[in-house]
């Protein structure tokens, strides 16, 4: 049976896969919501104990991933060696990290095979949850409709898709290489934590015209590209968010 756990800001989540401590940052979510309200353990032994049979990692990988923790401010640690979780309001502030939304987090994300597709998908949804809020303000104001925020959220606007988020937009935001984000994209969709569709144009013309194609599309986000003989034009991915985001009233 899957539980919800809570809610995890996506700046940490955006900051944890800049920095490359995804098998860290799992650990340390495993304490956090081990047991509600345990926020302390007197040792590494009785920590180990707590989160063993979720994260399935040997005693070894344990106390690195604890003391990786403290070294990154993560974690606490008093004199008689015994570890406090620091929150994530601390974390924010620590980091200097941007106000973001929260998103939802469950139990079968803290999964090894899940983490890292979970990471991704919930901080590119965002991105795209973020464009589509845009991209309603902007319809309805061609549409002549100026109210304020609020009530705009009551307006039935349906926009399924962001428009396209290039790879080079996303590598820019989560400074991550482009083939990296790609492959983890790939496993976060097939894992349901993301959802994009691809744009491809066939152009009817032949190969031998690509080097005309491509002076004309230079420039435009569009990638043309020859198969089987004929010319096809490849336009960036539309996503959709598919985890549930919430505000953080917390400053």
């Amino acid at each position: 049976m899957n539980y919800h756990l809570g809610h995890i800001p996506v700046s940490l989540n955006l900051l944890v896969i800049t920095r490359n401590w995804n098998s860290y940052f799992r650990t340390f979510i495993a304490l956090k919501y081990a047991y509600s309200n345990v926020a302390f353990f007197e040792s590494q032994e009785k920590a180990f104990l707590k989160v063993n049979g979720i994260l399935n990692i040997s005693d070894k990988t344990f106390k690195r991933h604890l003391n990786k923790l403290v070294e990154i401010g993560f974690l606490g640690i008093d004199k008689k060696q015994s570890y406090y979780i620091r929150s994530y309001n601390h974390l924010k502030t620590a980091y200097e990290l941007k106000k973001t939304r929260k998103v939802e987090f469950t139990l079968k994300d803290l999964d090894k095979g899940n983490f890292t597709a979970y990471l991704y998908g919930s901080t590119v949804g965002y991105i795209a949850f973020k464009k589509q809020n845009r991209n309603k303000w902007e319809v309805l104001k061609k549409d002549g409709i100026n109210q304020s925020h609020k009530f705009l959220k009551y307006q039935k606007v349906k926009l399924e898709y962001t428009s396209p988020l290039s790879s080079r937009y996303l590598e820019f935001y989560i400074k991550v290489s482009k083939s990296q984000i790609n492959k983890q994209l790939i496993n976060a969709k097939e894992l349901g934590y993301i959802h994009y569709e691809k744009h491809t144009e066939f152009t009817g013309l032949t190969a031998n015209n690509i080097t005309h194609v491509l002076r004309l599309r230079q420039g435009k986000g569009a990638f043309p590209y020859c198969s089987g003989g004929f010319i096809y034009i490849s336009y960036s991915n539309k996503f959709k968010a598919i985890l549930s985001y919430k505000r953080d009233n917390r400053r």
